[in-house]
């Protein structure tokens, strides 16, 4: 488990994020990302090791989260 308290602005990044629990060769990680056009935050989980037996809905997710003044 990891706690994550993160301030970040948009820019001018339709969509930006922060990789997690990355591997040194990149082969693992998971991708926390907002897509600014859709107002969506989400996390991708499709490269996240294998552990597939133990969590079948691997993959993006996403959900409604409206920025506070861009931020």
């Amino acid at each position: 488990m990891v706690h994550i308290k993160l301030t970040m602005e948009r820019g001018t990044a339709d969509t930006f994020g922060l990789d997690v629990l990355r591997s040194p060769g990149d082969e693992e990680r998971t991708r926390l990302f907002y897509d600014a056009p859709a107002g969506q935050l989400g996390v991708d989980r499709s490269r996240s090791g294998n552990n597939s037996s133990a969590e079948p809905n691997f993959g993006i997710h996403k959900g409604p989260r409206r920025l506070s003044d861009g931020t």
